[in-house]
């Protein structure tokens, strides 16, 4: 990526008919009793045998973009796993300015459990459900894969007696080490991760270590993918690179793949998406 290119590439996704691909759509439908930004949308095939294994979709936007919704994701590529047999759910969450971390992963976790409270209505396993998010949404969706047992992160949102962890992970160029981020930017005034976390990190260290995916990694972790763009100059490739070294060191099951050119943005090319589409159907399988 040329340096005089944008950070971010911010692209104006396509749209799906979901009734002509043969799916049936929801939206807005309310997940969670703490906020009204406690929604999602859902797609799932017409034709299935009402075991569906489900992939929830986190969008990005540095938690805190309001114009980067549930609707920012990769439509057609997640139409198309649906259609493979998976029940999609695409989740709005609150951001920094609505409340600090750990709101936005408590709302992932809700949404998380109302799917398997809600199983057998919506006709899905809930033995099997995975994550896929982009850039903030892909540091919630690894945070849900590594820290499943953090009793703080679950929130009061409803559906309590249900278990908020996740089979698999998907996350896209996520920043693992909220640390880092942290510690570079001390004493810049109104920097994001004080926005984020509601102060410096020289007072808020704890929150922020267990706010970082990596210090999860010699827990027993769900299989993970990680995917990261050799070009990325908002979020470093050191990044993923330390995280999968070190889930794999720990002997927990994770592939990588590095996107030659690519900066922070969705990835271009069916064959990145064909890797995830497998990668969730090896890990959670499908129905169809």
């Amino acid at each position: 990526m040329a340096e005089n290119e944008p950070l971010v590439k911010v692209i104006d996704p396509i749209r799906v008919n979901f009734e002509k691909e043969g799916l049936v759509y929801r939206e807005n439908v309310a997940y969670g009793n703490e906020s009204p930004r406690q929604i999602m949308d859902y797609f799932y095939p017409k034709e299935n045998n009402g075991s569906m294994p489900v992939v929830i979709w986190i969008h990005g936007g540095g938690w805190s973009d309001e114009n980067l919704t549930k609707r920012y994701r990769p439509e057609p590529e997640l139409a198309q796993l649906s259609k493979m047999g998976f029940f999609v759910a695409s989740i709005e969450y609150r951001l920094m300015q609505h409340a600090v971390f750990p709101a936005q992963i408590q709302d992932c976790k809700c949404a998380v459990r109302y799917l398997r409270a809600h199983a057998k209505e919506l006709g899905i396993d809930s033995e099997h459900i995975g994550a896929w998010g982009e850039s903030a949404g892909g540091h919630l969706t690894a945070l849900l894969g590594t820290a499943g047992h953090v009793e703080e992160f679950e929130g009061r949102g409803g559906w309590q007696e249900y278990s908020s962890e996740i089979q698999a992970a998907c996350p896209w160029y996520a920043p693992y080490d909220m640390l880092e981020d942290a510690r570079r930017s001390e004493g810049q005034k109104d920097s994001l991760s004080q926005r984020l976390f509601g102060g410096p990190a020289s007072e808020k260290e704890e929150l922020i270590r267990k706010a970082s995916p990596i210090y999860y990694a010699k827990e027993k972790l769900p299989p993970f993918l990680v995917m990261h763009g050799d070009s990325d100059r908002l979020v470093p490739l050191s990044q993923t690179e330390n995280f999968y070294s070190a889930v794999k060191a720990a002997g927990n099951p994770i592939e990588k793949i590095i996107v030659p050119g690519q900066g922070h943005g969705f990835f271009e090319g069916a064959s990145y998406y064909d890797a995830i589409f497998d990668f969730f159907c090896r890990t959670l399988g499908n129905s169809l």
